[in-house]
């Protein structure tokens, strides 16, 4: 019995003690346990962006890239948040990467955060975070740098990280308030998580089948545009040709 490798150095720590006691230990076999321990231990494992779990804990063994996830994840959020039409999936990954550079070049992280793992466990928490009824970016920046913040004091390798790269707004309790009512809300399934290989299976691939879905849509969208035009022209065309055979019949005559 061992105790979360993500947690012993994690600076919610002190967060879930006072409100649920001392953590619970956890046997090895979890997927994101593994995964952990290997990016803590063997960081060039993921250097390629590449991720698989052993078939030895999963039924099926799970490949995705980090670019590919991190695409799968903007498509969500694209996807959720239906009342901002201006929304590009490319904003979501450049928040995401301007936090990360920046813990890199102020010197809070050794390697890049993002990875597979990581971005299925803020997949985890934005499902839940972001919601239809976000009505500007700034809102939706504020939510999602929160569930960051959560996933880095969870997953990273740091004691602590500073708050000022996940905050966009000028009141600190506000972010306060979030992160707290997240914990309160997904506690349970960040543990999970942490210790059931199957419900990681399960979020990765709900994860993985977000990809592309906004592309879809927008495909269906230009098709539903080029058959309403070619009938358009259609009806145009057979419009002029009835006038034309109008006016050969009255020629005719």
């Amino acid at each position: 019995m061992i105790s979360f490798p993500s947690l012993r150095c994690c600076g919610l720590l002190s967060l879930f003690s006072l409100f649920w006691g001392p953590l619970p230990l956890c046997p090895l076999p979890g997927s994101l346990l593994l995964v952990s321990y290997l990016v803590v231990s063997s960081p060039g494992l993921f250097s390629r962006g590449v991720f698989s779990l052993s078939p030895l804990l999963l039924s099926f063994p799970l490949q995705a890239s980090t670019g590919e996830l991190l695409r799968c994840l903007s498509d969500f959020m694209c996807r959720r948040c239906i009342k901002l039409k201006e929304l590009s999936s490319n904003q979501i990954v450049l928040w995401f990467r301007n936090v990360d550079g920046a813990l890199l070049v102020q010197g809070w992280q050794d390697q890049c955060f993002i990875s597979p793992a990581s971005l299925v466990f803020v997949y985890l928490l934005c499902r839940e975070a972001v919601n239809e009824d976000v009505s500007s970016e700034q809102e939706l920046h504020a939510t999602f740098l929160t569930c960051l913040y959560l996933a880095y004091s969870y997953l990273g390798n740091e004691i602590s990280y500073p708050l000022k790269p996940f905050l966009v707004e000028a009141s600190r309790d506000a972010f306060w308030e979030r992160a707290l009512v997240l914990i309160d809300w997904l506690s349970a399934d960040m543990l999970r998580i942490n210790a059931d290989p199957h419900f990681f299976t399960e979020v990765f691939q709900d994860l993985k089948n977000q990809g592309g879905s906004r592309q879809k849509k927008k495909d269906g969208e230009k098709q539903e545009k080029k058959r309403e035009d070619d009938s358009r022209k259609l009806k145009v065309k057979r419009a002029k040709e009835n006038e034309g055979g109008e006016q050969i019949d009255g020629l005719d005559r």
